[in-house]
């Protein structure tokens, strides 16, 4: 098992015992992640705005993507290259680095693979992006909140909008809005919101959605107070929960489903 903290990947085994910690200089503000078939991880370090390769057996940078470096996206969204010695430890140097002030931030909080391509979320810019062609898929203001991108079998791109509660899927090939998902609709997401416990912390916030997984044909998603919604992506249908607090405080920040699950 994964879990990422700010500059670290962390393996757990089955029993939560910890096998390996992996680091690197441009390990900065990770986010999301993602796992390859071939033993391979891409990891989205937000605040220097890149995508990163690790090979998890010898935990060495493989790959990587540097969208602001781009003469195509820098163009599309109107970037300035971002200016990073890749040859130092950044890890300590952006930790208090107010990037989020940078007109030309991406906060690329999230990556997934499709195929052979790469493609990373901007969330700043509510953009999908294919990192490896170097061109937008999809533009679309509710984006600008999201935490999360899943590929469906059929390619279509799925993500989340996290203030806005809904999980919206798009055509990848016409960068349309196809489906949505209202989390709202459901009844019992509508209780877990009345009966959140809440606190005098005004950043927590009741149902701020993040975490989210394919398998089959489920979506697994993450809310806060921490809780899972198994949803049937093709019908919409809410089939099943878990609800593990209902502390507003307490949230899903990331979710995985093991293939033997």
């Amino acid at each position: 098992m994964i879990a990422l903290g700010y500059h670290t990947i962390h393996e757990f085994d089955r029993g939560l015992e910890r096998r390996r910690d992996t680091t690197h200089g441009l390990m900065v503000g990770l986010h999301e992640a993602a796992i390859t078939k071939e033993g391979r991880l891409w990891v989205a370090a937000t605040k220097i705005d890149r995508a990163l390769e690790y090979d998890m057996r010898t935990g060495s940078l493989t790959r990587q993507f540097s969208p602001r470096d781009d003469t195509a996206l820098q163009s599309a969204f109107d970037l300035e290259p971002l200016d990073i010695d890749t040859s130092s430890d950044n890890r300590a140097l952006w930790l208090e680095h107010g990037s989020k002030a940078d007109p030309s931030h991406l906060h690329l909080n999230a990556v997934a693979v499709a195929g052979n391509r790469v493609l990373a979320l901007f969330n700043r810019f509510g953009a999908i992006v294919d990192l490896t062609e170097q061109r937008v898929l999809v533009r679309d203001d509710a984006l600008e909140r999201g935490h999360n991108l899943v590929v469906l079998p059929d390619g279509t791109l799925v993500s989340n909008d996290t203030h806005g509660r809904t999980i919206r899927f798009y055509d990848a090939a016409k960068g349309e809005l196809v489906q949505i998902v209202d989390l709202m609709a459901f009844p019992w997401v509508r209780g877990l919101r009345r009966a959140a416990r809440q606190t005098e912390h005004q950043v927590a916030k009741p149902l701020f959605v993040r975490g989210m997984a394919f398998f089959g044909r489920h979506i697994y998603v993450g809310v806060s107070p921490a809780s899972i919604l198994c949803i049937d992506w093709r019908t919409s249908a809410l089939e099943d929960v878990y609800e593990h607090s209902d502390d507003i405080r307490t949230a899903i920040h990331g979710l995985a489903i093991t293939p033997d699950a």
